[in-house]
């Protein structure tokens, strides 16, 4: 069965030559029939069309196939009639089916002029592609009068060419119809076994070897490179099977082993593979538990270092303003002026041991007052001195206590100072419980800085267990 990717005649025609004015001539699958009676023009037909549209040779031995007659192709043209010039043509349409699956066809053919005066025939041949003779190509005007070339040329336009040249007929052949066919001598080759097949009564004079030398000069050229690489790939063949067999050899041996020795070592990796994946997955998750407990404790102890360390600013913040207060009075004047209320203190004591004396001395010498009258007197004069000089130092004591912010602390110990009630042990008692108030706040302010302190190393504590937690954590799940 041929193959419909190539070209194949379809249709062929004669225009104008011989005894033919205008004759089409149709194939089935590739092939044509002539039946008729002698002298009907089957032999002129075949002598017209086959091999003569593929070559262009107007030799007589090329165009008779029976090579006796030798009728020129001038005779064709003009011998034959009775007309002093005559245009003609001969044509042949080819067709196939493309890669798209669509019909593709290709009409080539040769146009002659002959004038019976003149011995030679001009020629000219056209290959045109999606045209079609008789339909959308006309090579006849009016069914009477054929193309000359210049009108044939304007007809065929730009889809197709007109050659003066039969080499370039024939290359052009090969580039549209004749694909197989590689070179020009290929070409000949075909065109002579062409020839030869369409003698007359050929199996009376066929010549077997004479056909099988034409048949293998059809053919075309075998790749030398091709050849080269085939007999080197015969040479290898040998030791290339004899590498087979021992490839063979090398895999018998190793499926055995892998049969009786490894499959059984597969086996027992991976049960140990498995058991330390189970194993592993295990210990990921207990290191999993850990590593949420690890966190929560951890968030814990962050939410308990905010709460220290929020108790640690605000401790801080009381130390601070208590060290200020502690500063400002111990730098302020009322500091300075309590130290002279316990010096006036110590004085007033002092006199009211004198005053205790003299009365004293007054009552031992009651008998004697009238004696001693005056120095009762002037032991009353020098009290009397000695409380004004107390109340002054009083009162400018007390003013100094305004002046450093302490008024309202001294207020009650002015008051009981400046009764006259107030007995020098007394003023002494006052004086020692304002002091031990001030040890007081001092205390509490050194209570505080040691809650401080403790504080900071409780965070420190816990920030140290945040990060062993964390390691510790880390490790299982690296684990």
């Amino acid at each position: 069965m041929s193959d419909p990717h190539r070209f194949r005649p379809t249709r062929a025609g004669i225009a104008n030559l011989y005894e033919y004015v205008d004759q089409v001539f149709s194939f089935s699958g590739g092939r044509l029939l002539l039946r008729g009676h002698n002298t009907s023009g089957k032999t002129k037909a075949l002598e017209l069309l086959l091999p003569f549209v593929l070559d262009g040779n107007t030799s007589p031995h090329r165009l008779d196939p029976f090579a006796q007659s030798a009728k020129e192709m001038h005779w064709n043209v003009v011998g034959c009639i009775d007309a002093e010039q005559r245009v003609g043509y001969v044509w042949v349409e080819f067709e196939r089916i493309d890669a798209a699956g669509d019909v593709e066809r290709v009409t080539a053919g040769i146009g002659l002029r002959a004038h019976r005066a003149r011995p030679d025939v001009r020629r000219w041949h056209f290959v045109v592609g999606g045209r079609r003779v008789g339909r959308d190509l006309l090579l006849v005007r009016d069914g009477r009068e054929p193309l000359s070339r210049n009108d044939l040329a304007a007809a065929i336009g730009d889809d197709g060419d007109v050659f003066d040249r039969q080499s370039e007929y024939r290359a052009r052949l090969r580039e549209t119809v004749l694909t197989h066919v590689a070179n020009e001598e290929q070409h000949q080759t075909m065109l002579r076994l062409m020839r030869e097949l369409r003698r007359p009564h050929l199996s009376k004079t066929l010549d077997p070897d004479g056909v099988a030398e034409m048949l293998s000069a059809g053919l075309p050229e075998v790749d030398e490179a091709l050849m080269r690489r085939l007999a080197g790939g015969l040479e290898q063949l040998e030791s290339l099977e004899a590498r087979l067999r021992r490839l063979r050899g090398v895999r018998d041996r190793v499926r055995l082993f892998h049969e009786r020795t490894y499959r059984a070592y597969l086996r027992a990796e991976l049960r140990e593979r498995a058991a330390a994946l189970r194993a592993a997955d295990s210990e990921l998750d207990r290191a999993s538990d850990a590593l949420r407990r690890a966190s929560a404790e951890h968030e814990g102890a962050i939410a308990d270092g905010e709460r220290l360390a929020e108790q640690l600013r605000a401790a801080v913040a009381d130390v601070e303003r208590w060290e200020g207060e502690e500063r400002a009075l111990v730098s302020s004047s009322a500091w300075a002026a309590v130290a002279e209320v316990e010096a006036l203190r110590e004085r007033a004591e002092a006199q009211q041991r004198a005053a205790a004396t003299l009365r004293e001395r007054h009552e031992d010498e009651a008998a004697a007052a009238s004696a001693h009258e005056g120095e009762l007197v002037l032991a009353r004069e020098a009290e009397d001195q000695a409380r004004a000089t107390a109340s002054s130092d009083l009162e400018r004591l007390a003013g100094e206590a305004r002046r450093a912010g302490l008024g309202e602390r001294t207020r009650p110990l002015d008051e009981q100072l400046a009764s006259a009630s107030v007995t020098p042990r007394s003023w002494r008692e006052l004086v020692a419980e304002l002091a031990a108030g001030r040890a007081s706040v001092l205390g509490e302010h050194a209570g505080l800085l040691a809650a401080a302190r403790s504080a900071l190393e409780a965070l420190d504590r816990a920030r140290e267990r945040e990060r062993a937690e964390a390691g510790r954590a880390a490790a299982a799940a690296s684990a």
